[in-house]
């Protein structure tokens, strides 16, 4: 289900973010306003369809949002294979997501990279799950957070960081 009104957009508190490809990082985020704050509390890594029908299956619907990498195709040139798994994961995904009435978001693949000018410390999140973290955190400032004259606080919990 796509939205987007940022009225709308208020009454999501967590965030399930997909790098989509062979190896699909993702992130969960939730959000505290009150305290201007962003706790990255899952972060991962998989290889197969399974996993994200799972994770969507067990979303609140009510007041988490799933936003996902999108990718850009350059039509003059022959589409490799590393391309091909993204774009049939996110046919998969955007599918899922309208099966169980999901609001779903994409977001460019370069817009990841704010989150490393707002908070140099990201840079040390890498692989798939990396990126998705780095998108989770791009779109709740511009779209979820109370607009402040500070940025938000980013908590990584210390249980995710553990199992990396």
């Amino acid at each position: 289900m796509k939205i987007d009104t940022r009225q709308t957009l208020k009454q999501f508190n967590e965030l399930l973010i997909y790098d989509p490809g062979g190896t699909t990082g993702y992130a969960r985020i939730r959000l505290d306003r009150e305290c201007n704050s962003i706790t990255i509390f899952e972060a991962g890594e998989f290889s197969n369809y399974v996993l994200a029908e799972d994770h969507l299956n067990r979303l609140n619907k009510e007041n988490t949002i799933f936003l996902y990498e999108s990718i850009v195709i350059n039509t003059r040139y022959p589409t490799p294979q590393e391309v091909r798994i993204p774009i049939e994961m996110i046919g998969v995904l955007k599918y899922l997501c309208t099966k169980l009435k999901i609001t779903y978001f994409e977001q460019d693949p370069a817009r990841r990279k704010a989150a490393e000018l707002w908070y140099p410390k990201i840079h040390s999140l890498t692989s798939h799950y990396g990126s998705a973290c780095r998108h989770g955190i791009v779109f709740a400032v511009d779209y979820l957070m109370p607009k402040q004259p500070k940025m938000p606080e980013i908590i990584f919990d210390k249980q995710t960081l553990l199992k990396r």
